[in-house]
């Protein structure tokens, strides 16, 4: 399929050339519900579709391409790209480094979702999954080695359980809101001299709501990982102490 547009379609408010129509293209994108790798019209077509000149196209492309809108290849032209989970990720990253905020707040993002993530999981979960979330409460035991090479291990450990859990629930929007958080964990986690001691109660905490996601308990996981949040908002403190969180003032 090929994007259309009629004439008339070129913006008419006060922003940037190339942001409108950037935002026409996209709207249209939308409208015609088009599927990746469709085409979109070339340069050219583009230029006398809008009245605008070569360099706004290029850089309302430049605009689209950093949103994760196109793709653009040589002698190919501009295309709708394949949805990229990263590109979310790092956008929403980005929000909140730029956008600042702490420790605590982030937690309590994560008790407004995880709650009911284990809920979710415990009833829709595979098999696979469980055999998942016990491997990664395995590689987090509190008599395993832990030295400075190991730490990074333990972290990634640590936050794809949750991945998992977000994943098990067969909700997609759940594992686009996870992965960008956990990639502020990551960095917050691996500066933290406190992260450590807690490593046994963290391992407890999942081994107790694994369990409840295997055997289907939806008030037990939820309930558990309420627990489990609480407590390590509480250790907020202790977690982070001597840290500025990325993008807080």
């Amino acid at each position: 399929m090929t994007l259309a547009f009629t004439s008339g379609s070129a913006p008419t408010d006060r922003r940037p050339l190339s942001e409108q129509v950037a935002d026409s293209i996209m709207a249209r994108i939308l409208e015609e519900n088009l599927n990746p790798g469709d085409r979109l019209p070339t340069e050219p077509e583009l230029i006398d579709i809008f009245g605008v000149s070569r360099t706004v196209v290029r850089e309302a492309g430049r605009t689209l391409v950093a949103r994760g809108v196109v793709s653009i290849r040589p002698r190919i032209g501009m295309q709708v790209a394949e949805f990229d989970q990263n590109n979310l990720s790092r956008q929403v990253a980005l929000m909140l480094r730029l956008g600042g905020g702490d420790f605590t707040q982030l937690m309590e993002m994560r008790r407004a979702l995880e709650p009911d993530m284990a809920a979710y999981a415990a009833v829709r979960r595979s098999e696979e999954d469980v055999a998942k979330l016990e491997a990664l409460v395995d590689r987090i035991r509190p008599d395993s080695e832990l030295g400075p090479d190991q730490l990074s291990g333990l972290v990634a450990a640590d936050l794809d359980f949750h991945a998992v859990i977000a994943r098990a629930t067969g909700n997609p929007f759940f594992s686009h809101l996870t992965l960008p958080f956990n990639e502020i964990l990551t960095a917050t986690y691996l500066q933290s001299p406190g992260y450590a001691p807690e490593r046994a109660k963290t391992h407890e905490e999942h081994a107790q709501i694994t369990c409840a996601i295997a055997a289907g308990d939806e008030l037990r996981a939820r309930n558990l990982a309420l627990t489990h949040i609480n407590r390590v908002t509480a250790a907020a403190e202790l977690l982070t102490k001597h840290i500025t969180f990325p993008g807080a003032s």
